[in-house]
């Protein structure tokens, strides 16, 4: 349910169009999400006091019948993706550094690695740092960015995920898997100064898809695999706002 947006976005609010396309389906529901920035801090001091065991998966609605082939494809080989994405940053000196980090560039078999437990917990909504990782391609194996803004809003039932600030911001919903180990975002990307967003499935090269997984007590990562541009992966990092 995505359309446009405004330059109130980086204000910390904005509004989706009363006529919305989303997948190919245009209806004329309006739906306001992004809090006011009271709205805000209210929603990140709930955020960090609430236990992560009590908050629920996100919405019910199905992934595969939003996503694209593309990012079936993409959302079934995440692994393969991290696993391509580690081992060029290793190969290139980075082992240091993925470890580090601990869980956040883990696997399966690693012992501190999300596969390696039963977490089925979603982040809540709030304000979050974001800070990307872009793992292997043809410009860097190993190019960390400072930590950016990002919000997740839950209206209607639903939970909407927006990255607020840097020249690369995901704007989507959150879905939850029938395995319960992970959720799937699907969105779309603005870039640098655009001020209308692509609608999901109307233009690969805008086309997000990642998992979220639970890292941590208030800790979660996005994996982006095989993003259309830059990298073999893209992991993000995704911790509360302290108010």
């Amino acid at each position: 349910m995505i359309s446009a947006l405004t330059n109130g976005l980086w204000a910390g609010a904005f509004a989706i169009g009363s006529v919305w396309t989303y997948a190919g389906v245009q209806s004329t529901e309006t739906i306001s999400t992004l809090a006011t920035p009271s709205e805000t801090q209210k929603l990140s001091q709930e955020a960090g006091a609430r236990p992560a065991s009590k908050i629920q998966p996100a919405s019910a609605e199905p992934w595969t019948k939003i996503a694209t082939q593309k990012d079936k494809e993409r959302i079934q080989n995440w692994r393969e993706a991290m696993k391509e994405g580690r081992a060029a940053a290793m190969d290139s000196g980075f082992a240091a550094q993925l470890t580090a980090k601990g869980a956040l560039y883990s696997l399966a078999g690693d012992g501190d690695g999300p596969d390696d437990q039963n977490n089925t917990v979603s982040p809540p909504p709030g304000t979050y740092r974001c800070a990307t990782t872009k793992l292997g391609g043809n410009y860097g194996s190993f190019t960390p960015y400072a930590s950016f803004r990002c919000q997740i809003i839950e209206e209607g039932g639903r939970r909407q995920f927006v990255k607020l600030t840097g020249s690369q911001r995901q704007v989507g919903y959150i879905y939850q898997t029938r395995s319960g180990r992970w959720d799937v975002f699907l969105g779309s990307l603005l870039l640098g100064d655009d001020k209308a967003l692509v609608p999901y499935g109307k233009d690969p090269s805008r086309d997000q898809a990642a998992i979220i997984q639970q890292i941590g007590a208030a800790r979660w990562r996005m994996i982006f695999p095989y993003p259309y541009y830059e990298s073999v992966v893209d992991v993000m990092e995704l911790t509360p706002v302290a108010q």
